[in-house]
């Protein structure tokens, strides 16, 4: 509808704009090392138009941030519809600073040869593969394919989808040690990202535990008391 009437360029353009001034004040209320990032969807219309790289530019410019801390995330699908005017832009982009990452790989096409020929920095492997990581009678090679592509290339890789503990175990096995999906986060406004940020982020500790921790013996009751713990001792063992 938006394409219709006419008004993709300007929404495209507030949410570039939104993204980065939002990502601005999250960098300056919470200092990192490295610096927050984030990212962006980018449809297969705006992958088409030759504005997206002087709009892109145009905003980091006036938001002020580095363009390393600004991903831009095309579907597989969208690249393939236009292979040669993708390899063009994703050049321009990375040459002004930017990164590109491919989403859904592994769903829209029956070779991963393609992806040697595009200059990219990041492949975000398709939620169907990672289902398939959940069923443990599963092999999960299609995950491994896409990893082993992503390793040869010197690729950061990324797992979508993410739902369950034994995907994250079976992740980390393959060597893909990103991910996103509801077993970690789910989708949330801007003042509750504040409030995790605040505490400094996830722990991983807490997401790949595929069994619950066992429980200890029960003890006999000591025929004498015992002194109470100190507070030390019981930060050292706790509940």
């Amino acid at each position: 509808m938006a394409v219709e009437c006419g008004l993709i360029d300007r929404i495209d353009e507030y949410v570039m704009r939104t993204a980065c001034e939002q990502l601005r004040r999250w960098q300056t209320a919470y200092p990192a090392t490295p610096e927050l990032a984030i990212s962006v969807n980018i449809t297969a219309g705006e992958l088409s138009r030759a504005v997206l790289v002087d709009r892109v530019t145009r905003c980091l410019a006036r938001v002020d941030i580095d363009p390393a801390c600004l991903i831009l995330e095309v579907t597989e699908n969208a690249v393939l519809q236009d292979l040669h005017g993708a390899i063009s832009t994703f050049d321009a982009l990375q040459r002004a600073g930017v990164h590109v990452a491919i989403d859904d790989v592994g769903t829209g096409y029956t070779s991963l040869a393609y992806l040697r020929r595009l200059p990219i920095d990041i492949l975000k492997i398709a939620r169907p593969l990672v289902a398939e990581l959940g069923d443990p009678n599963s092999s999960g090679e299609l995950a491994r394919t896409v990893v082993r592509h992503g390793e040869a290339l010197r690729l950061a890789l990324v797992a979508e989808g993410v739902e369950l503990p034994l995907q994250v175990k079976r992740l980390n096995e393959l060597g893909c040690g990103m991910a996103q999906g509801f077993h970690l986060a789910r989708p949330c406004e801007a003042e509750a990202m504040e409030a995790l940020l605040s505490k400094g982020g996830l722990d991983p500790a807490l997401f790949a535990r595929t069994d619950p921790a066992p429980r200890a013996a029960p003890k006999r009751k000591p025929s004498r008391p015992r002194r109470v713990p100190s507070s030390g001792a019981a930060a050292r063992h706790p509940a």
